[in-house]
Parts: structure tokens; C-alpha cells; sequence
């Protein structure tokens, strides 16, 4: 559209010369070529247009410069002349319009692509920084939001562990440690194992269906038993695949800090992908030494 409007100028500034020129040369009785001028007035439209709009609208001028050149009247042939030299003369002017408006036009549209790649430069980096701007706010929204659901998690919590700590049976403390991982975690599913008759029997589940695939007892046999339960350690799918298995996504020791006795595991079977982070492996077994801790005072161990 910008192209169509520059073309539609040039033209317009073309034809407003030659309108010009032919009023001046009515006025002042000059030939409609000015044939008999020493310096022609055609060089200024072809230099004009050639400095400012480039190589193709340079030739456009002179073409024309060229053709109303030639219209004539053109000088007398004189017998001193071969046919050459009478050719020469008739067609100086116009070669040399040709040449100069290619060779300014050149120049011209060199100036002109740099222009258009600068342009486009600032273009790139007024997108870019635009980009960045709403990238910035976009993060700094998220930052708001994660602030907002800190603070309102930390205040949860601190909640439902007063009332937990009023809890007075182990049902009730394992009822309040789902809540705590509901609120802070907000996984699908997941199940406390307790150790009891020298295994580890499922005590409470949350999201599981009927017919669900994971086992409801965790035998000493197993990786699982062997890597939380025996060794205490925090697992992820992400660290131990094989200990997992079909099991589940996360899995932390039920520990007794004051004992250091193990009561059992804390298991994530459902959680988002991107939610199996290091941080939520840190916050599932600070629930579960909370729990085994609460469990052993209720229970008077």
C-alpha cells in the first residue's frame, strides 16, 4: 500500500513538471522540447526523480524526458553532417538522461534499502521489546499469584494444624494430615501405609476408585519398603522409576523425629506432571514426619 502511494507521487510530480514546462514554453514562445536551450530543463525532473525515488522511476523520467525530446522539433540536419554525427547530436541528451538516472537511481535505492533495513531494525526491536515488556508483566502476574497462594497456603495450614493438634485418636490425625496434603499439594490420589503385622497396610486413601491397580500392602520384599520404609528416603518417579514402579509418583517416610522411628509411607499415585517437583517431595515429607510425630503422641509412643 505504502509502495502504490510512492508510485502514484512520482507519477504525479512527473506530469505536474511537463504541465510546467509546456506553460512556460507557451508563455515565453520556447519549443516544446526547449531544443534550443543551452542548459535543458528536463535534467531537473530526471535528476529530481532519480535521487529521490530510485533506478526505475529515473528511467520512468527520462523515457518520457526523452520521448518529448524527440517529439521534435528537432534541430536541422547540416550537410557538414554525416548521418552519425546528426545522430549524436539528436540523442546526447537522451543517453545521458538514461545514464545519470541509472546511476543516481542506484545510489538512490541503496539509500533506500538501508533505510528499509534500518527500518525494520527498530521495527524488530520495538517488537522485541514490546515482547519482553509483556513477558515481564506476564511473570510479574505469576509472581502476584504464587505470592497470594503462598501466603494463603501458609495461612491454611496454619489453620488445620492448630485444629489437627487438637485431634485426641490416630483416625483423627490421619483424617487431618489428608487435608494438610489436599491443601498444600492438591494431588488426585494418594494413600498412608502404616506398618503393621510386619508389612504395610493402606490406613486411608483419597481419589482411589473401586477397582484400583495400586496394592493395598506393601510387602519388606519390595524396592518401595526396602528405599522409604527401611532407608528413610523422599523418592520421586522422576529418581527412582523402578522403586515406583506402577505404585505411584511420590513417596516419603512416615518418621517419628523424636524417635526416629519409621510408621509408615506417605504415597503420591496422581499429581500433574509438572507438579512432581523437588518442592512438593520437600512439603509431602514434612507431613509425614508431622504425622509420625502425632501419630507416636497419640497413640502414647
Amino acid at each position: 500500500m505504502k509502495l502504490a502511494k510512492i508510485q502514484f507521487t512520482v507519477y504525479i510530480e512527473i506530469c505536474l513538471f511537463f504541465l510546467l514546462t509546456t506553460l512556460i514554453a507557451w508563455i515565453y514562445d520556447f519549443p516544446l522540447n526547449f531544443s534550443n536551450t543551452p542548459l535543458h530543463p528536463f535534467w531537473v525532473i530526471v535528476l529530481l526523480v532519480a535521487t529521490q525515488y530510485g533506478t526505475k522511476e529515473g528511467l520512468i523520467a527520462a523515457f518520457i524526458s526523452s520521448a518529448l525530446f524527440l517529439i521534435g522539433p528537432l534541430p536541422v540536419h547540416n550537410v557538414l553532417q554525416d548521418q552519425f554525427e546528426y545522430f549524436f547530436t539528436i540523442m546526447k541528451l537522451p543517453i545521458l538522461w538514461f545514464i545519470f538516472a541509472t546511476i543516481l537511481g542506484e545510489i538512490a535505492m541503496r539509500r533506500i534499502r538501508q533505510n528499509r533495513d534500518l527500518q525494520k531494525q527498530v521495527q524488530e526491536s520495538e517488537q522485541k521489546e514490546k515482547t519482553i515488556a509483556e513477558s515481564y508483566e506476564g511473570l510479574k502476574k505469576i509472581k502476584e499469584h504464587l505470592e497470594m497462594r503462598v501466603v494463603s497456603n501458609i495461612q491454611t495450614t496454619c489453620m488445620m494444624i492448630e485444629s489437627i493438634q487438637q485431634l485426641q485418636n490416630p483416625e483423627e490425625v490421619i483424617q487431618g494430615a489428608q487435608h494438610l496434603i489436599q491443601a498444600l499439594i492438591s494431588p488426585q490420589k494418594f494413600s498412608i501405609f502404616l506398618f503393621k503385622d510386619s508389612l504395610l497396610s493402606c490406613a486411608a486413601t483419597q481419589g482411589w476408585e473401586e477397582k484400583e491397580v495400586f496394592s493395598k500392602t506393601i510387602t519388606p520384599e519390595s524396592l518401595l519398603y526396602q528405599e522409604v520404609f527401611l532407608q528413610n528416603n523422599s523418592i520421586s518417579l522422576l529418581t527412582h522409576p523402578n522403586t515406583l514402579a506402577q505404585e505411584g509418583l511420590l513417596a516419603v517416610p512416615i518418621l517419628d523425629k523424636n524417635s526416629s522411628k519409621t510408621l509408615g509411607i506417605l504415597k503420591v499415585e496422581e499429581i500433574p506432571f509438572l507438579h512432581i517437583t523437588t518442592l512438593n517431595l520437600m512439603l509431602l515429607r514434612t507431613i509425614g514426619s508431622w504425622l509420625g510425630t502425632a501419630l507416636s503422641k497419640k497413640s502414647g509412643g
